[in-house]
């Protein structure tokens, strides 16, 4: 039966491997570092340590901070967080050439299934939230639903409007006495309007 011995690792490889489990682990540490040493950090760092050591700091912390994102142990896990209290989502529709605006057939804007509402559509909140605030990946998907929906209704898409909608949540106490816990209506912002690439 053969063993490990058997098959001896080259001293530098040994040392590569321990490099890169400590990194690892610095990667982990600095992702779930408490948020008071940040604050602490931010308030003290001019009067604390030199220009030079702040250098050295900013440095390491993006370097692990590309690390964590690279190997994808950047995550940071509480359980016990503060929820916010809006529900948020985007909305889509296409700007036709005699500027008539139509809602796109897209999840969670129009009419779906349970299996569908349940079982697919699920991923549909984490991509709204990768949209969020990235103007690049917004005119990617802008210009993907103006080639998908090129032709709707009869129409010739123009443009995609895109339109984030807030909803408040009313507190707890507020919720048990009303019989519901979301405002009656959401706030509408336009979020961009995207042409379409000829």
């Amino acid at each position: 039966m053969e063993t490990a011995q058997d098959y001896p690792q080259p001293p530098w490889l040994r040392r590569l491997i321990s490099v890169f489990i400590v990194l690892v682990f610095m990667t982990i540490a600095y992702a779930h570092r408490p948020a008071k040493w940040m604050l602490w950090w931010e308030a003290n760092r001019n009067t604390t340590f030199t220009p030079e050591g702040n250098a050295f700091f900013d440095r390491t912390q993006y370097n692990l901070a590309q690390l964590g994102h690279l190997l994808g142990i950047d995550n940071r896990w509480e359980m016990f967080s503060t929820l916010h209290r809006t529900n948020w989502w985007f909305t889509f529709h296409g700007i036709t050439e005699d500027n008539e605006s139509i809602l796109l057939p897209l999840p969670r804007q129009s009419h779906r299934n349970a299996f569908e509402d349940l079982v697919i559509d699920f991923r549909e909140a984490k991509f709204h939230l990768n949209l969020y605030g990235a103007k690049d990946r917004q005119a990617g998907y802008a210009n993907y639903l103006c080639r998908k929906y090129a032709h709707i209704q009869g129409k010739t898409l123009r443009s995609i409007q895109m339109e984030l909608h807030n909803q408040a949540l009313f507190p707890r106490e507020t919720a048990l006495t009303l019989g519901y816990h979301k405002f009656p209506r959401a706030i509408t912002t336009p979020w961009g309007n995207f042409p379409c690439q000829s």
